[in-house]
């Protein structure tokens, strides 16, 4: 197998699928065609052998540091996630807890104010049944000068 990294590689002119796509096409409109296509074409033709060389590429230091880095950021970032969950709980406590006492103070004054109607009633019943006398009309009073 030929070395990828030579510099007398030359990347295949054309494929099948090129050939079947460019067809009896004018050879200025045929070159632009086909460099169109070989652009999404690996250089060796084999993507295997493309995405290895890439791998080849990059330096494990570099990886390692890059690995650092975000597993640094991850661990920034959960704790800024776990930072702002907290603050959510302690806002729904406060806030819950902000609902209960308006509520009981609701409670509160609904039933102070159901006391005094009751007290208001009875007062008002038992006026009612003192009075045990009919208040007259004006055409009895009238009638009674």
């Amino acid at each position: 197998m030929e070395d990828e990294g030579d510099s007398n590689f030359q990347p295949r002119e054309c494929d099948d699928m090129s050939k079947r796509r460019l067809g009896n096409v004018p050879a200025p409109l045929r070159k632009k065609k086909l460099e169109e296509h070989n652009k999404f074409i690996t250089p060796s033709g084999d993507p295997l052998s493309y995405i290895k060389q890439q791998r080849m590429s990059k330096s494990t230091s570099n990886l390692d540091t890059t690995g650092l880095k975000d597993q640094q950021e991850r661990t920034e970032r959960y704790e800024q996630l776990q930072t702002l969950k907290q603050q959510l709980r302690e806002e729904e406590e406060t806030w819950t807890s902000k609902l209960q006492d308006w509520k009981s103070r609701r409670r509160s004054v609904t039933s102070t104010l159901r006391e005094r109607k009751e007290d208001r009633d009875n007062t008002e019943k038992l006026t009612s049944s003192r009075q045990l006398r009919r208040h007259k009309t004006y055409a009895e009073m009238l009638e009674d000068k």
